[in-house]
């Protein structure tokens, strides 16, 4: 998976406070309302997946730390068919227990 290049940073940063906290961390993948509900469970796990494999590369963090999950578009921040609306819901979360 190829991020953003303003993206990359700030994983590392998250590495970087990650490796400092040594807690069990969840990343979820989170997806707008389009497309079907299917297709949009792959695509969350697919973004929460890559975040987590840069965790593991970047940050040398413990691999049994780390969990990824999909949420496809069943956790919306917002419903409203606005596209900057959509855009927020495209997300991936980080969840430190």
């Amino acid at each position: 998976h190829r991020f953003h290049p303003r993206v990359i940073p700030l994983l590392d940063r998250l590495a970087a406070m990650l490796r400092i906290l040594d807690r069990p961390v969840e990343i979820e993948g989170h997806t707008d309302g389009q497309g079907t509900p299917a297709a949009n469970w792959r695509l969350s796990a697919r973004r929460a997946q890559a975040v987590v494999r840069f965790l593991e590369e970047a940050g040398r963090l413990k691999t049994e730390m780390l969990a990824a999950a999909g949420y496809g578009s069943t956790r919306p921040i917002q419903t409203s068919g606005d596209e900057s609306v959509m855009r927020r819901n495209r997300r991936v979360e980080v969840v430190v227990y």
